[in-house]
């Protein structure tokens, strides 16, 4: 996949899994995204509270702020996939929905969580 747009040809693989193991997937990547978010308090406690000057402080303090960039980004990222998967997973109508119903089950949507944030936040 490039560029956040994704080709039929990018996702056919996911007909061929296990409904369940797609939303094991999801669940994981949640998991993997509350992780990353909470350790950025004690991030941004080390990027902006720390208080140390010497030769090589403004090289430490470049690599905290980059550090925790990253972890905003895998958050963000982490957050998307498990979204995409579980709405891939529970879509009324849905390819997987779908697959469910062939395989015999039936596709519940989850309740919504209510400590997890709307849109693309993490």
């Amino acid at each position: 996949m490039s560029g956040g747009i994704s080709h039929r040809k990018d996702v056919e693989y996911l007909e061929g899994c296990n409904p369940p193991l797609v939303e094991r997937n999801a669940d994981e990547f949640k998991r993997l995204h509350d992780m990353l978010v909470a350790v950025d308090p004690s991030a941004e406690r080390a990027e902006k509270h720390t208080q140390w000057k010497s030769e090589g402080s403004r090289h430490y303090e470049a690599r905290l702020t980059e550090a925790r960039k990253l972890l905003t980004q895998l958050a963000e990222g982490y957050h998307k996939a498990a979204g995409a998967l579980s709405d891939y997973a529970f879509r009324p109508g849905g390819r997987q929905g779908a697959l469910l119903q062939r395989q015999g089950e039936r596709a519940v949507p989850r309740q919504p969580d209510p400590h997890q944030g709307h849109g693309d936040h993490p």
